[in-house]
């Protein structure tokens, strides 16, 4: 038998705690003598329900997974339920796309996605093959409060899942924080295997970051109900004793102290309770007592006293009213702000995480200064990990030298190279704060070769070192590639991204490329040239429509003789370049100009269909010239939008009418009926007449479709009319 104990302690500040055993029966692998899982150590294999080349989904199978995807994604307010639900009907669905879905969901990094997922998965009579990986991904990027519930599922995979997850937990050249979640979750397990995964942990070397210690120490807290805290030589020497005990002695002993350890939290659960009666009873007091018998008014006027109470869960109180009234979209004062910025320097870590949080909500004017200002002094990791996010979205100067600094820290350094890379892109950064950024990012890339060190470096390095950076663009790794090209596209070094065009990892950065700086149209040649991958098709077209804003409506022509060519440049996109600049005032664009700019536009516009917007073109140009390309253009849409006094007054002759009859009788039927009507009423004379026209018409006329019948008119069940 293996015994499994999952243990959810709250905080101790948290009167409630819960304690969770979980006991599940099944056989035991067996160990070598180095504390390795044996070959033949794997439970029973998870049952395949995906098919191995995705089938084409019918019109229904697609409506139902859109269904359930939008349903499991919605806001975070939904009813948890809702999900669950729509987890468990794509799971039934057996299709890979529907597993695709579910495999976005579990490495989303929203805990309440992520949890339906996990309850769909628990209910379910086996575990689910094609759900493994991406389970065990998520244990390295998901929150906090998910990890756990997602490590008893894990446990149905039994040994497949354990292997996979011990190799990213002892992963010495993965990130701290990717590490924690297998780490923590070596513990669900409950066997011996588990047990030396997580000893092995302990034997690496501590590094710069002590949390993977003290994490690996805590789950094997969990899984053998000793406590040995930290103390690294306390737990080998438990393991020299236990590593070769009988397996019934092993869980024999688990299950006593686990025991052991249930009550003594029992006890202490009891003592807090009683402990922290009092600080309840005050937040029940000052809640109970005074805001729900205030005015809106009087409860802002209070919560001043509440934030410099002595009593921190007073503050704490403070804190979340404030946040009541932000959701409720009321205003808060700059006053309570004022107040409410104090406690950025509160003693409690969990006041001054949740005080910087709500002025960035509030959009305090100096949020990111005091941030700057803070995190040099802050120790505790949720704070710092909360300060950084805000430093991501809201740059300050006074950052820079704290955001160096944290470069050296593997817990921090993707994060503070994040709001780096902000920073230096705003224009707070001078260039001697470049040149220090540049000494920390070389000392920091001796330690560690990642990404968003990369991608700063791409970004300032000087230019003697780019040729070695331009090798990188090569790299098998895409992380790599996409990280210089990046840092290329942002800094405006072009021509190595634009040689690499092909290249689908890069090529969105090349195009942004041409984002800033200088616009010619020799800039303008090389960027319509680039011939984008269907995927990258709008990407392209925003990119040529924001360059050609910065030249000359002068250029128009020239831009459209570019673009005319290319199969890949539809005649919407020019369309918009050519009616952008043909509604600039007189004054920035000359009569002639824009007559040849119409002349280009509208049978574009025809093209397309936008026969009334052509027209509004053309009508806007005054004194056409008869026989002109302008004229007659606006004599064919006059006709074709039933215009029929103009189009008299550009060309009364019978023949003129009949050839463009003619021209739209198969493509405008809808027109061409108008026309033909307009004709036979208009010109009836004339066609008894002039026998030559008459046949012209007719002949125009009979290539018109005839109307397809009202399908509403049709009878359902035979298709028939009803006479």
């Amino acid at each position: 038998m293996k015994v499994c104990f999952l243990f959810n302690f709250s905080s101790m500040a948290t009167p409630a705690m819960c304690v969770v055993l979980f006991v599940s029966a099944c056989s035991e692998p067996t160990i070598t003598s180095a504390g390795n899982l044996s070959p033949g150590a794997m439970g029973h294999e998870p049952r395949e329900i995906i098919e191995s080349q995705p089938p084409q989904l019918t019109p229904s199978q697609q409506r139902r997974l859109d269904l359930f995807k939008a349903t499991l994604f919605e806001s975070s307010d939904s009813d948890p339920s809702r999900r669950v639900d729509a987890a468990e009907e794509l799971l039934l669905m057996r299709l890979t796309q529907a597993l695709d879905v579910l495999d976005q969901a579990l490495c989303s990094g929203r805990s309440p996605v992520i949890l339906a997922v996990i309850e769909a998965m628990d209910k379910q009579t086996e575990p689910v093959a094609g759900l493994l990986e991406p389970a065990v991904f998520a244990l390295t990027n998901s929150p906090e409060d998910v990890i756990d519930r997602l490590s008893v599922v894990l446990t149905q995979y039994e040994d497949q899942a354990l292997r996979k997850i011990a190799a990213l937990a002892l992963d010495e050249q993965a990130t701290v924080n990717n590490r924690l979640g297998p780490i923590r979750a070596l513990s669900a397990f409950r066997s011996r295997e588990s047990a030396a995964r997580l000893i092995d942990i302990i034997k690496q070397s501590p590094g710069k970051s002590s949390l993977i210690h003290s994490t690996a120490c805590e789950a094997l807290s969990q899984l053998t109900g000793f406590n040995y805290g930290t103390n690294v030589r306390s737990w080998l020497g438990w393991w020299d004793e236990f590593r070769e005990k009988p397996l019934e002695e092993w869980d024999r002993v688990m299950i006593a102290n686990l025991q052991s350890q249930i009550t003594r939290l029992v006890d202490e659960n009891n003592d807090l309770r009683a402990q922290l009666k009092v600080k309840d009873d005050l937040v029940i007091q000052v809640y109970e007592d005074l805001f729900p018998l205030l005015t809106e008014q009087d409860r802002l006027n209070k919560l001043p006293q509440l934030l410099e109470n002595t009593d921190s869960s007073v503050r704490e109180y403070a804190i979340e009213r404030i946040q009541r009234i932000l959701r409720d979209t009321s205003t808060i004062p700059v006053e309570l702000q004022d107040k409410l910025a104090a406690q950025m320097g509160d003693e409690k870590p969990v006041i001054r995480r949740q005080t910087a949080e709500l002025l960035d909500s509030l959009g305090y004017p100096t949020i990111a200064d005091r941030v700057a200002q803070a995190i040099s002094n802050e120790s505790n990791p949720d704070v710092i990990s909360s300060y950084l996010k805000i430093l991501t979205a809201r740059t300050s100067p006074d950052a820079l030298e704290p955001l160096c600094n944290l470069l050296s820290d593997e817990t921090f350094c993707d994060a503070a190279a994040a709001a780096l890379w902000e920073l230096l892109l705003s224009e707070h950064v001078t260039e001697a704060a470049r040149a220090t950024t540049q000494t920390s990012l070389a000392a920091a890339l001796n330690n560690r070769q990642n990404t968003p060190l990369l991608r700063l470096k791409a970004l300032i390095a000087d230019e003697d070192k780019l040729i070695e950076l331009e090798s990188k663009l090569d790299d098998e790794d895409l992380n790599v590639r996409r990280a210089i090209a990046e840092g290329f596209a942002r800094r405006g070094h072009r021509q190595p991204l634009l040689d690499r065009g092909t290249d689908e990892i890069i090529y969105p950065y090349a195009v942004r490329s041409f984002k800033g700086g200088t616009s010619d149209m020799t800039g303008f040649r090389r960027l319509a040239t680039l011939r984008p991958m269907p995927e990258h098709q709008g990407l392209w077209e925003s990119a040529v429509k924001a360059y050609t804003l910065s030249l000359p409506s002068s250029l128009s022509l020239e831009i459209d003789n570019n673009l005319q060519g290319l199969a890949y440049a539809p005649l919407e996109l020019r369309s918009i370049l050519l009616g952008r600049i043909a509604v600039l005032p007189e004054e920035q664009v000359a009569v002639q100009d824009r007559s040849s700019i119409i002349a280009r536009l509208v049978p574009i516009l025809l093209e397309l269909g936008e026969v009334p917007r052509a027209y509004e073109f053309l009508d806007t140009l005054p004194n056409i010239q008869s026989g002109s390309t302008l004229a007659r253009l606006k004599f064919h849409t006059a006709l074709l939008i039933g215009h029929w006094d103009v189009a008299r007054q550009l060309d009364g002759s019978l023949l003129s009418w009949i050839s463009v009859l003619d021209s739209i009788s198969t493509v405008k039927k809808d027109a061409a009926a108008r026309l033909r009507d307009e004709i036979n009423v208009r010109f009836e004379s004339q066609l008894v007449d002039n026998a030559n026209a008459k046949a012209a018409f007719d002949a125009a006329s009979a290539k018109i479709p005839p109307p397809q019948p009202d399908p509403a008119m049709q009878d359902a069940a035979g298709g028939i009319s009803p006479r």
